[in-house]
């Protein structure tokens, strides 16, 4: 089974990346997990779309 994980920031907590990464180590052992960075415009938005486009700022 694959798993597609797409989060957005948990403000003030976690970034998109960094809650999409404890999503995939909870789940691994059970199936493959792909994480992909979400923003709806406000925080972290930059972040997001740098990770997905494997890109720098």
């Amino acid at each position: 089974m694959r798993i597609l994980v797409a989060i957005d920031s948990l403000k003030g907590s976690l970034s998109s990346l960094e809650a999409g990464l404890a999503i995939k180590e909870a789940l691994e052992d059970f199936c493959e997990v792909v994480v992909k960075p979400v923003a709806d415009g406000g925080e972290g938005s930059v972040e997001a779309m740098a990770d997905a486009l494997d890109a720098k700022f």
